[in-house]
């Protein structure tokens, strides 16, 4: 937030994506000046069962992080990278040149591997201390997930939010996995621009 405001941004229709909408939900509770508008696609938001895979814990511990880090990593996660790719977009078909136009190799450097564990193994933890909040925010949002996710439980999270976040509206793409937005983007577009009229006419009734 700091970082737009110093471009001279004074509220934003605030747009996050699994992982990432935890610090979306943070910004519309505490910044909800700042927060015009949410909008949250295939969210991680409540606490769910099962924890997270074990290698993020483990590149995440002080004392087994760093070997593994510096010596596992990169081999193992170069081979593992194209089915991990998969996974996120399946049932959809990943873009071709996803790997490379994103430079996602460089996450396996070490300190980017941790930065990246921590942010996946603290992230319960943060959803729970958020997640009994979320009566509070009165940013218009939208919610879109796909109906055939197997990275995240939209039944925990994306219908989570619906029934927590007041005047919330849940959007449930067909055949449709993690990432929506690379899969039906023109339909993200009308939903963000949906998110920005409902923040307008709240504007209007204020005045």
């Amino acid at each position: 937030m700091r970082a737009a405001q110093s471009l001279g941004v004074e509220e934003a229709i605030v747009v996050g994506h699994s992982l990432g909408c935890v610090t979306s939900l943070a910004m519309a509770l505490e910044a909800p000046g700042f927060v015009r508008a949410l909008v949250l696609l295939a969210p991680v938001s409540h606490p769910w069962p099962g924890g997270v895979a074990w290698y993020y814990t483990a590149g995440a511990d002080p004392l087994f992080g760093p070997p593994l880090r510096r010596l596992l990593t990169l081999p193992v996660g170069m081979a593992e990278m194209p089915g991990a790719v998969r996974g996120v977009f399946a049932p959809n078909p990943a873009p071709p040149d996803f790997i490379d136009a994103t430079r996602l190799p460089l996450v396996l450097r070490p300190l980017h591997f941790r930065a990246n564990c921590e942010d996946v193994a603290h992230a319960e933890a943060a959803v729970a201390a958020l997640s009994p909040r979320y009566g509070a925010i009165r940013a218009p949002t939208e919610i879109v997930t796909g109906d055939s996710d197997s990275v995240v439980y939209a039944h925990i999270h994306s219908a989570g939010c619906a029934g927590d976040i007041p005047g919330a509206r849940l959007t449930t793409l067909e055949g449709v996995g993690h990432s929506p937005h690379h899969v039906a983007p023109e339909r993200m577009v009308e939903i963000i621009l949906a998110a920005e009229r409902r923040a307008s006419e709240r504007e209007t009734e204020r005045a």
